[in-house]
């Protein structure tokens, strides 16, 4: 009877804390049950001592333990986050950069082929790859510092001048309905990916973007996406669409290709 307080005290320390409590609470009333019916006071009055001193000390070790865990916990978020961060910052990368270097690079083949037949021509063609060259600089430190501000307005302009640019007939809305600022950023992001994507690989003759208040789409009549295609930038861009609650889809084959993105009603 009289050994309860160090009984008490290895319930809490060896046992789970679901589990100690009660067994300890069980066998500290047994002792007292058979103390005082054996008029064993002293050892009563043990065992209430017992049963609070290891309620406390295991109470204490039981919030060391969460705050542990807690702490870890912490630290498995700051590493997702970043994890999330970093992908964020390659996806922007990738749909801001992959269409101005395709820009860029049609500009220059162009310049190239007009250097002797058209000088002037050359230098205005030069001249647009040195302001895509300063908008892409721009970009790339906006997308770093996480304010890249994408509008579905300016990416079709853009659309407008890059497919015209390569000669594939630009099918484009001359209004667009009146748009959320994050709906508006992601439309550009759909409609610079499916640019991007007509451009370099559709051969395509004619492209025709059209935007309602739920949806964009990219449609052209080019070659559509081979098969084995690594399709980084549409994964990027359908993480990007679900993340914001909507859903993208993708239609490819001999009668060319077509991007869909489309987002709920609000409730």
């Amino acid at each position: 009877l009289f050994m309860v307080m160090f009984q008490a005290m290895t319930h809490v320390l060896l046992l789970p804390w679901r589990w100690a409590v009660p067994s300890m609470m069980v066998m500290s009333f047994a002792v007292i049950v058979t103390a005082v019916a054996t008029e064993v006071y002293l050892a009563a009055g043990i065992a209430v001592m017992g049963m609070m001193m290891a309620w406390g000390i295991g109470y204490g070790i039981r919030q060391q333990i969460l705050q542990e865990q807690l702490e870890a916990a912490h630290e498995r978020n700051a590493v997702l986050a970043v994890a999330a961060e970093r992908e964020r910052i390659g996806r922007d990368l990738h749909d801001l950069l992959g269409h101005s270097l395709t820009s860029l690079t049609i500009s220059a083949q162009l310049a190239r082929r007009l250097l002797d037949s058209d000088p002037d021509a050359a230098r205005e063609q030069l001249a647009h790859i040195e302001t895509t060259v300063r908008q892409a600089l721009a970009d790339v430190r906006a997308t770093a510092s996480g304010m890249q501000k994408v509008r579905a307005a300016t990416e079709i302009a853009s659309a407008r001048s890059v497919l015209g640019t390569v000669g594939i007939q630009a099918e484009v809305p001359t209004a667009l309905p009146p748009l959320p600022d994050d709906r508006a950023e992601l439309f550009g992001f759909v409609i610079r990916e499916g640019v991007t994507n007509i451009v370099r690989h559709s051969h395509a003759t004619r492209a025709a973007i059209t935007v309602d208040e739920r949806s964009v789409s990219i449609a052209d009549d080019g070659v559509g996406i081979p098969d084995g295609s690594s399709r980084t930038g549409l994964r990027g861009l359908e993480a990007r669409v679900t993340v914001a609650g909507g859903a993208f889809e993708v239609t490819t084959g001999e009668a060319g290709t077509r991007l869909t993105a489309t987002m709920e009603e609000p409730r």
